[in-house]
């Protein structure tokens, strides 16, 4: 539903003043709009199952087999038999989103190949390049999922991996990268990675998954697991319990969450909120306490893989209506970015992105498989983004927006080290657990968030002083002075700020 010149192409990022139908911004204009400060592209290296010599084809991939590590992907370029199109369309894509004030983080893919046995790796050097099984290492070995691992360990492997990023971030000036399947790598390769990407700018992001795709033969605590977080505090990881505990587990479509009913969600949940790291008020909630300091967490609800957030909610939540699914959507996003550590969102997230299936000839719909939960090579029906849905769920584009404003406005809302979590995040009792609020306070700068996950308004009490609705449920302020106690409407966020001087 976007006009654009390049669709589908780097260039579409360039496009600046294209609107939807209703005359809402979408593409880079949408982006600076809602307020992101980076942008994490999908791999945009070259890779193998979309055949760029014929794009006439229908085909599509995500990117996760990758081929040729240091080049542009060329179905994204406008003329894959010119190797400078596809080079200085990916540069003038960077440079569009770097004069927006947003930073560009890039997918990289280097812990398996699509090729094993013929992949150019193993034609340089047989097995070198790979992890193997076997007295005599015959097998590879498929800690990925994909048929292959690359054994980062090894010395020109490490090299190779270093030497790409290196190059990525001086050439086309990347300024993150994230890492799939992370735990495949060495915590040595990781660590050093991160010391040669401070030399080029300490800002360069750096986070991945923190798990494998099957089992390694690399000892479990060699490698950038996220239980082993505490050796390579630098570099964050995707918090899979915060995920799971907002929106309910995500390899079973019916589980609920704290959004959604689940009423044995608030410790992990609470956990989350203090950024994963060790807190004096939470004593419970162990396994969700894996972070070395708060920056290493990467809170998020959705991403590419399974149901996105609305999804989710469609089917676990398949009784409630729309609009009560809506409070639920905006709970669950206030959680996300309000929390310590660094929230994520997924695009059209803001504006309840869906993923709907094409069913095979005969297959009867039901409430799960009308949605994609695996969408890798899904065709556009699936996987675009419906720009048409910002004019249908302003009101929620709105919210996300103004959570984004609320976080960038203090520093409170991104606190970078345990220390300062414990000195000046507090969690407030209440007499139901799970109705959870906690303050921030520093320096005179005193918030208070509440979280309801009832279907009916709920009490909270504030510290002393007098306070202000600083965001309600619709994102919205209110400088009415209250002191003592406020009521939050259901399944809502509010967050209160104490007044200096009215």
């Amino acid at each position: 539903s976007g006009n654009f010149c390049y669709k589908g192409r780097f260039l579409a990022f360039v496009e600046k003043g294209v609107i939807n139908a209703a005359g809402d911004k979408i593409g880079i204009d949408h982006l600076k709009e809602l307020g992101v400060t980076h942008v994490h592209l999908m791999p945009s290296f070259d890779y193998q199952t979309v055949d760029e010599t014929r794009l006439n084809v229908p085909q599509f991939n995500w990117g996760y087999d990758p081929q040729n590590f240091n080049c542009p992907e060329g179905s994204y370029s406008t003329n894959p038999y010119d190797g400078r199109a596809r080079v200085a369309e990916f540069k003038r894509l960077v440079h569009a989103l770097h004069c927006q004030g947003i930073r560009v983080i890039m997918d990289v893919v280097y812990n398996h190949t699509y090729a094993t046995a013929d992949s150019p790796f193993n034609k340089i050097f047989n097995k070198y390049y790979y992890r193997l099984w076997g007295e005599n290492g015959e097998y590879f070995s498929n800690g990925s999922g994909c048929g292959n691992e690359i054994a980062t360990e090894r010395f020109m492997v490490r090299k190779y991996i270093i030497d790409s990023l290196v190059y990525w971030a001086t050439e086309y000036k990347i300024d993150g990268f994230r890492f799939d399947l992370m735990a495949l790598h060495d915590i040595e390769t990781v660590n050093i990675i991160r010391d040669e990407l401070n030399k080029i700018d300490p800002q360069i992001l750096m986070y991945g998954e923190g798990w494998t795709g099957g089992e390694s033969p690399l000892p479990a605590d060699r490698l950038a697991y996220k239980w082993n977080s505490y050796q390579f505090g630098r570099v964050g990881l995707f918090n899979d319990n915060i995920r799971d505990s907002i929106k309910g587990g995500t390899f079973n479509p019916y589980d609920k969450g704290f959004v959604s009913g689940n009423r044995n969600a608030a410790s992990t949940l609470r956990r989350g909120i203090a950024g994963s790291v060790p807190h004096y008020q939470i004593n419970d909630a162990k396994e969700a306490c894996w972070a070395f300091e708060p920056t290493q967490a990467v809170n998020y609800c959705e991403a590419h893989d399974n149901n996105t957030l609305w999804d989710k909610l469609c089917i676990s939540a398949k009784n409630d209506s729309e609009g009560v699914r809506i409070k639920m959507d905006k709970l669950a996003a206030a959680i996300v970015i309000l929390s310590q550590g660094m929230p994520f969102i997924q695009l059209g997230q803001d504006f309840l992105r869906s993923k709907p299936r094409i069913l095979k000839e005969g297959e009867a719909p039901n409430d799960v498989n009308i949605y994609s939960h695996d969408s890798y090579n899904a065709p556009d029906y699936t996987n675009s983004i419906k720009w048409n849905r910002k004019l249908e769920y302003k009101e929620v584009f709105e919210y996300y927006k103004a959570l984004i404003r609320l976080r960038k406005g203090s520093p409170l809302f991104r606190m970078y080290t345990k220390e300062d979590v414990n000195a000046h995040l507090h969690f407030m009792h209440n007499d139901d657990w799970n109705c959870v609020s906690w303050k921030l306070e520093k320096d005179g700068e005193c918030y208070v968030i509440a979280l309801n996950p009832y279907y009916e308004n709920r009490g909270f009490g504030l510290p002393e002083g007098s306070f202000y609705l600083r965001l309600d449920e619709s994102g919205k302020m209110n400088k009415q002075p209250v002191s003592g106690s406020f009521v939050c409407p259901p399944l809502s966020a509010v967050v209160y700020k104490r007044i200096k001087n009215i």
